[in-house]
């Protein structure tokens, strides 16, 4: 998937995909291939603003979306970081690096089995 010859095939997909997460994944993978592409960059912006979360484990969306390097993405990405789907907000914030959120969460130091209490 690193050939630019694969965009017309990978375009295609993205026109036939009626699911705005599907769409998202793939305009990312588009934009990826081309370094930077603002036709993809409107779609996953309009794909996003129509975007419900329905279950936590949808928040992962975000990973795609900040691949984007969009400042009103970036905003938009910024009102979940309080959502009531803590990973949903986990994820914004990840994404974000919310308040040094995922600075903090990867040098966190991992407990022990039996230091569960602490």
């Amino acid at each position: 998937m690193e050939s630019e010859n694969a965009l017309p095939v990978l375009k295609k997909r993205l026109e036939k995909k009626d699911s705005h997460f599907e769409k998202i994944t793939w305009a990312a993978l588009i934009n990826d291939l081309k370094k930077g592409d603002s036709e993809m960059e409107k779609i996953a912006f309009e794909a996003f603003e129509k975007l419900e979360f329905i279950y936590a484990v949808q928040g992962c969306i975000f990973m795609d979306l900040i691949k984007f390097n969009s400042p009103r993405i970036n905003k938009r990405i910024e009102k979940f970081v309080d959502h009531k789907y803590d990973l949903v907000a986990i994820h914004a914030k990840t994404v974000l690096n919310y308040n040094g959120y995922a600075d903090s969460y990867n040098n966190s130091e991992p407990k022990k089995w039996w230091e569960f209490w602490k």
